[in-house]
């Protein structure tokens, strides 16, 4: 992973075999834990017409790549999994059956600013859910998320609230749509400013003292679950979205911990705004707790008014988003990156063309049983085939020589311990495995 190389555009990075290997192992973990939840993979293009992305992320529109391509059409590359998705469900009425559970793992692009764990091109890893609007559904996507931490051994915890509360708030306060954009910018920066300047910035909105201050109380509530949904319950004035919100925070929470989760791992911040439009009830964030400043590795939330079926009909929808490569940089800052195997599990050595024919026979027999190889490309030294399988962290080396050949006897040689053995050829696949 090099993030200065020559030619290499700001934002975009290289992955070599080695940590691609890394990458590769991180995925299976995450898709691992999805499909025991029963979400099936999909894929769309990168390309979308430019129509299907765009009013869709809000401020954040801007950060779309689009452009015009060679016959005209105005076009975009997707900037998330989740709008693509909402394509897709009415494209097929009669193939996809709801409830519709799908995973995806693919690349976006955001023209963003480059930065500690920022990039422009990143792989996003999404498991989504369509046509059920219930919060035990939202309860699934927290333990799908607790589960992907645990997969990948990391020590982390998620941050949940629910769009409907700050609804709640914004009534409360009698904001103005405009005020209530701008006040809900300001409180998703909380952990970027802090309190205090966040509340210098929401006074320059325009609001009284009361509505103020009830701002600033609001960004002071924190605590245990029953606490946090006391405190909002005590300070917002009653309404649908207030009872709503705190009673699906309160049924996910009750059926997490149930379950047996840590309590450390789930708290109510109800400061997360979270920055896209289409988010309409449960939103989270997760957070590593040794590498916060690499910001939410995997969020999700409730969008209940982007997809459609085939006649038009809002279908309910929830779903969960990991950044894989911000992740990736994460683990790769505190070398908590997984143990990643070689792609070949064994070297066949090459002495040259009176060896040829029975290493390449062998080699075969090897993979028809289903043990990678690499045979070494050209007749070299047996130390520096030998140290070429050190390098790529290959296990085994095959040494086929003549000597080897004549007595019918072959050296399986362990290059992480430097014992060997040697075994008759048709014992190499038993020993091997």
């Amino acid at each position: 992973m090099n993030k200065k190389r020559a030619g290499l555009l700001s934002g975009f990075l290289d992955f070599l075999p080695e940590v691609e290997l890394m990458r590769e192992a991180m995925i299976d973990k995450v898709t691992g834990v999805f499909k025991l939840y029963g979400y099936g993979p999909q894929d769309t293009p990168c390309l979308e017409y430019a129509e299907t992305l765009l009013d869709k992320y809000g401020e954040n529109q801007k950060l779309v790549y689009e452009f015009e391509d060679n016959g005209g059409r105005k076009v975009a590359l997707r900037y998330d999994l989740t709008v693509p998705l909402s394509r897709v469900v009415p494209s097929y009425p009669s193939k996809i059956k709801l409830p519709f559970k799908r995973y995806q793992v693919g690349k976006v692009w955001r023209a963003d600013r480059p930065g500690k764990g920022r990039f422009r091109e990143f792989i996003q890893v999404d498991a989504d859910t369509i046509g059920t609007s219930s919060p035990q559904l939202d309860s699934e996507l927290v333990m799908v998320t607790l589960d992907v931490i645990a997969a990948l051994k990391l020590t982390a915890y998620v941050r949940i609230n629910d769009k409907r509360i700050l609804d709640a708030l914004s009534k409360t306060c009698g904001l103005t749509e405009e005020q209530k954009i701008l006040v809900l910018r300001s409180i998703d920066k909380l952990d970027k400013i802090g309190q205090d300047a966040v509340v210098v910035e929401i006074s320059k909105i325009g609001l009284d003292a009361e509505k103020l201050d009830i701002v600033q109380q609001y960004l002071g509530i924190n605590g245990i679950p029953r606490e946090v949904i006391t405190s909002l319950r005590d300070l917002l004035q009653p309404c649908t979205e207030l009872d709503e919100g705190c009673k699906v925070l309160e049924t996910v929470f009750e059926t997490v911990f149930a379950l047996g989760y840590d309590a450390k791992s789930l708290r109510i911040d109800p400061c997360i705004a979270r920055g896209l439009d289409y988010y309409t009830g449960v939103i989270f964030e997760t957070m590593l707790v040794d590498n916060p400043e690499f910001g939410s590795i995997c969020s999700g939330g409730r969008y209940d008014s982007i997809v459609k079926d085939g006649n038009g009909r809002v279908l309910p929808a929830a779903g969960v988003s990991i950044g894989l490569d911000r992740l990736f940089a994460a683990m790769l800052d505190r070398d908590q990156l997984p143990n990643a195997e070689a792609v070949a599990r064994v070297l066949i050595t090459n002495m040259g063309d009176s060896t040829a024919r029975k290493a390449t026979e062998i080699a075969s027999s090897l993979r028809r049983a289903g043990i990678s190889v690499l045979y070494y490309p050209e007749k070299a030294k047996l130390a520096k085939q030998l140290g070429y399988a050190s390098d790529l962290k290959i296990p085994w080396a095959l040494i086929v020589g003549p000597e080897e050949i004549e007595a019918g006897m072959y050296t399986i040689r362990s290059m992480v311990d430097r014992q060997q053995t040697t075994v008759p050829q048709d014992q190499i696949i038993k020993s091997l495995r």
